[in-house]
């Protein structure tokens, strides 16, 4: 049991160094500091190179997509209120200009959504007074496959959409046309 002590001491000792000069125990101090001085500035760079890398994704890549689709968002639910307004027009001028209107905006999803799956510039303009409201960049959802399967989709249906907005101004046109030739006037 005294043998066990005096080695464990001895171990201690050692992994302590009390048993050396003082020269070399700065010397280790030295060493052990410059080492964990070390350790800490590549953990530092590396979080540093991390946040960049995220950081990048999400000012070249999530910023402008969630601009895209509150932009596609903002189209669909003016369409939805052009449709309205073709649904409640007393005259076929008003239809025609909705009908307009609506496939503009049609047009300008469209035009955000092959933005989206080929990457390239957007330019959001005012289709009444002709003023860009904003223009940005946008990286292409190529690797996504959600998300090229996503845009296909939407693609799909704002197509879908215009074809119906469209048949919905005609037959408002034709029945607005049909009352006029029917009783010479509108009321």
């Amino acid at each position: 049991m005294g043998n066990i002590n005096l080695m464990l001491k001895k171990i201690i000792n050692f992994v302590t160094f009390v048993d050396l000069p003082i020269k070399k125990k700065f010397l280790l101090f030295s060493l052990g500091v410059f080492i964990w001085f070390s350790v800490m500035y590549v953990m530092s760079i590396a979080t540093l190179v991390d946040i960049h890398s995220k950081t990048t994704r999400i000012v070249s890549y999530d910023i402008p997509h969630d601009r895209i689709a509150t932009k596609i968002t903002r189209k669909l639910q003016n369409i939805m209120l052009d449709s309205t307004a073709i649904q409640n027009a007393s005259d076929t001028q008003t239809v025609s200009k909705k009908s307009d209107a609506a496939r503009g905006r049609t047009e300008d999803i469209r035009a955000f959504l092959s933005a989206l799956m080929l990457g390239g510039q957007i330019s959001d303009i005012n289709r009444d007074t002709g003023k860009a409201i904003e223009s940005f960049s946008v990286a292409a959802i190529k690797g996504d496959a959600e998300g090229e399967k996503y845009a296909a989709s939407m693609m799909a249906f704002v197509d879908l959409l215009g074809k119906k907005n469209q048949e919905l101004a005609d037959l408002k046109i034709d029945i607005l046309n049909k009352k006029i030739s029917d009783d010479g006037q509108l009321s």
